[in-house]
């Protein structure tokens, strides 16, 4: 397998370097994967531990509950034309109607507040249709058929989440089989049908959420069809325009906005273009979103805007109050300086209301990640700039932005998981943005470890090893494990030797050797009070360099007030360099390998 890493070129006109291509991995038969420059260390980490490997064993097939269920449902999804299971042998596949019902209330519970697709209303009437041995042939063989679909990978998510069920239960492979087995009857490329690309996007959810899938290999190419299919079928362009009915206008937008949104949100972790550009788009937020029950705005009506303005920095701070998060607000000194303020802003913390939690850590999550990933190219190009004091770089408030964020992120993880482990442990989001903030906090340890927040970078490291331990030894995942070891130091190995394996090893390298695993170099003779007090002065210490960058700033910067936090000083930064014609583009330092 080759590794293609874009040269640098540079502008005849400037002398300036222009930005990094990002990776591109070929293996011998061909196949290829591409990570844009900005791309998450986990993709690229487990892409490296793939490549370690010439032949990979294949996932055994999941045992059936019953002997009827077809043996070649792997071998049609997505194309049409090949022979698959009827209409009358997909019904006898469903399950008992009393754990078919367990099934859609885990789905709802644990994993419909976040994405929603199709409406409940919607879901209970095909699981009404399906469980009704006289339901007339109301609609076509087509259309039935994808919304069996939807169903079955309803059912496959709900399995997967079902705290009563072991994690990775065989059942939920085996309806998202059938998923596509009923997609493929439904003709669902060339007669494609609202509920059948529900199911198309429900399905990209689901395989990101196993095993297998949380590479994003399976997950990617369905939410790209998915678009495809909605762009073919003008969801997004609003459906009032043509005088529709209300329900069918509402299902088009919420299908819109959940497709358009997981789009974005996963573009941004790949790095690479988005389906969909905002200027082709004028379909309105579904109406049921709007608003929440007290007219304020709900978490889908601020989720859908965050894909629109990611960039935006003022975004966060107009959330209502009852979408903030006290954790993420805590962390974010140069916002919120005074700990009291940040309590008060926020509302507390209700272990009972489940969907609240989940909402305002979640929401808070997705802000801090979309900081991140604007952020991380400027801050890499900052190490580079001004090794030994970040901060003076002309890119030094970005650089502190990308850690009061990654700081954000492990606490909002670190919390939630604290708060409601089962739960948490079954997304694969939180761990992923974990992993991508501790990574961020190792380079501070590697490239300056005497820097003034390594003490906090050193903290949340090992706070995001110890969580990892701990879901780890929970929660049967050999993802979560392959991370925790990829963080764990090797005591076994001097610092000479450590120095020369940290980060100076390609995170993709499958022509010439293994990519070792990162090990951290600072050793633990540091008691725990010690760390965390340094910790704490790294914390004031970061709060106080915000404020000198803003000093800096905002100087030359019109319209900041004196509370302008460290991303709007950062943002504006930026904009004003490319203003000014300081950097035409995105500096080169995109990815955390090319460090140091």
């Amino acid at each position: 397998m080759a590794n293609v890493r874009s040269r640098t070129t540079m502008s005849l006109s400037t002398t300036r370097p222009l930005a990094s291509g990002g990776s591109l991995v070929i293996d011998k038969s061909g196949r290829s994967k591409y990570f844009g420059p900005t791309a998450g260390p986990e993709w690229k980490k487990d892409q490296a531990a793939a490549a370690r490997h010439v032949t990979q064993e294949s996932r055994a097939q999941s045992p059936s509950r019953s002997g009827s269920r077809p043996q070649h449902l792997r071998s049609f999804f997505p194309f049409e034309g090949v022979q698959s299971p009827s209409i009358s042998t997909i019904i006898t596949l469903l399950p008992p109607y009393e754990h078919a019902q367990d099934l859609l209330q885990s789905y709802y519970r644990y994993f419909a507040w976040n994405h929603r697709p199709a409406s409940e209303s919607s879901i209970q009437l095909i699981f009404c249709a399906a469980y009704n041995t006289e339901t007339s042939a109301t609609s076509s063989r087509t259309e039935y058929a994808q919304k069996l679909a939807l169903l079955f990978i309803t059912f496959a998510l709900g399995a997967l989440h079902n705290l009563e069920l072991p994690p990775n239960d065989p059942s939920a492979e085996e309806y998202c089989m059938i998923a596509k087995a009923c997609l493929a009857e439904g003709n669902f490329m060339k007669r494609p049908t609202i509920m059948g690309v529900q199911a198309l996007v429900t399905m990209g959810h689901y395989h990101l959420e196993t095993e297998d899938g949380r590479n994003g290999d399976s997950a990617w190419p369905l939410w790209g069809l998915a678009m495809r299919l909605i762009q073919s079928m003008g969801l997004h362009r609003d459906g009032e325009r043509w005088n529709l009915p209300p329900d069918i206008v509402e299902d088009r937008r919420r299908l819109f906005w959940e497709a358009y949104c997981i789009d974005v949100f996963q573009a941004n972790c790949f790095s690479r273009p988005s389906a969909i550009q905002r200027r082709h788009v004028d379909t309105l937020f579904p109406r049921e979103d709007q608003a929440s029950t007290d007219g304020r705005k709900s978490f889908r009506t601020a989720k859908y805007e965050l894909a629109q303005i990611s960039q935006e920095a003022s975004f966060e701070r107009d959330l209502p109050y009852d979408l903030r998060c006290r954790e993420a607000l805590l962390a974010a000194t140069s916002l919120y300086p005074d700990p009291e303020t940040a309590r008060n802003q926020s509302p507390e913390v209700n272990k009972r209301n489940l969907r609240a939690t989940l909402e305002q850590y979640t929401l808070a999550l997705n802000i801090s990640e979309s900081f991140l990933f604007l952020q991380r190219p400027y801050y890499i190009a900052a190490s580079q700039e001004s090794p030994s004091d970040p901060t003076l770089s002309r890119f030094g408030a970005s650089y502190l932005s990308v850690i009061e964020r990654c700081n954000v992120i492990i606490q909002i993880v670190s919390g939630l998981y604290e708060l409601f482990p089962n739960i948490t442990s079954r997304h694969w989001f939180y761990w992923y943005h974990l992993f991508t903030a501790a990574v961020c906090f190792g380079t501070i340890l590697i490239k300056n470890p005497h820097n003034a927040l390594a003490p906090l970078a050193l903290l949340q490291v090992e706070k995001s090893i110890d969580v990892f331990g701990s879901i780890s030894k929970k929660f049967d995942s050999p993802a979560m494990k392959r991370n925790h070891e990829w963080l764990t130091p090797d005591q076994e190995l001097d610092n000479e030797v450590v120095d020369l394996l940290t980060w100076r090893t390609e995170l993709i390298n499958c022509v010439t050797q293994d990519p070792s695993r990162i090990n951290l170099g600072p050793s633990s003779t540091v008691s725990a009070t010690e760390l965390d007090s340094a910790a704490f002065d790294a914390l004031e210490a970061l709060a106080q360099a915000a404020g000198k960058s803003s000093d800096h700033a905002t100087s030359s910067i019109p319209n900041f007030s004196v509370d302008t936090s460290v991303d709007e000083i950062a943002v504006s930064s930026i904009l004003e360099s490319r203003d000014d014609g300081r950097s035409a583009s995105r500096p080169n330092g995109n990815s955390f390998s090319e460090l140091v």
